[in-house]
């Protein structure tokens, strides 16, 4: 479709997200945000979860985003991406 090979595709996506998350890690700090609404969004990667074989890797099925969002101002302060288990939950929170 671009005519770039996906290798370098994908090194250009791990690149641009590295330097994402530097860029979050030096600014988002001493935030003033008053009113944090939490909340999760369903997904599935390649197939739902009660498709799901035996065998079929671990990253496959449900997934959840989960979101806090600044109700005045609209700031993603912080998100995560796993299953809706206590340990995701409580990486989350």
């Amino acid at each position: 479709m671009t005519g770039a090979h996906r290798d370098s595709i994908v090194r250009l996506l791990q690149r641009v997200g590295d330097g994402c998350s530097r860029l979050l890690e030096a600014k988002m700090k001493k935030l003033d945000l008053r009113s944090i609404q939490c909340d999760e969004i369903w997904s599935y990667v390649h197939t739902k979860q009660g498709h799901l074989n035996r065998g079929d890797p671990a990253e496959w099925g449900d997934q959840f985003v989960f979101v806090a969002l600044d109700a005045d101002t609209k700031l993603v302060p912080c998100f995560d991406v796993g299953q809706r288990d206590a340990d995701c939950t409580n990486r989350f929170m």
